[in-house]
């Protein structure tokens, strides 16, 4: 009976035991998602765009219960990068598509703030993609109506100067 009760205590200590090592693996593995995603954020405070977008990526390829962390972040990096190849262009090389593709990839990720709607209307005017800057300009009127009506203006003057 003794022996018996010995291999109780013993499968009692064995239970605490692996109990407690599951809650402190768990609470390691929520430290270093933690860690990272600090790590993340220093990436985008220094205004590293593509590498936080990249360690966004690798993060939610690492966590995919965790998708909906920094989508915001990654939007806005999107709109930066497509704010610096809409700055950059040339006369050769005006950046206007790779700016348009920037911005459309911010849009997967959140909604454009008025600015960068602004900016998007603005490159597909460049490209003589009317269509779809009336679209941008269209939901920078929801927004702020004095901003899409000079978008409008502009792009009209644009039409008139290239016929």
């Amino acid at each position: 009976m003794k022996a018996v009760w010995t291999l109780i205590k013993l499968a009692i200590l064995i239970a605490v035991c692996y109990v407690g090592w599951t809650y402190y693996q768990g609470t390691q593995a929520d430290k270093a998602r933690a860690e990272e995603l600090n790590r993340i954020h220093k990436l985008y405070n220094g205004e590293k765009w593509q590498e936080s977008i990249d360690a966004y990526e690798a993060f939610w390829a690492k966590y995919p219960d965790a998708k909906t962390a920094g989508r915001d972040k990654v939007s806005q990096a999107y709109c930066h990068l497509a704010i610096a190849m809409y700055s950059a262009g040339t006369n050769t090389d005006p950046g206007y598509g790779r700016a348009v593709e920037k911005f459309l990839k911010a849009k997967e990720y959140g909604t454009l703030d008025v600015e960068s709607e602004a900016l998007l209307a603005d490159c597909y005017t460049e490209l003589k993609r009317y269509g779809e800057a009336r679209k941008s300009i269209a939901l920078v009127a929801a927004i702020n109506p004095r901003r899409a009506a000079l978008l409008r203006k502009a792009i009209e003057l644009r039409k008139k100067r290239q016929r």
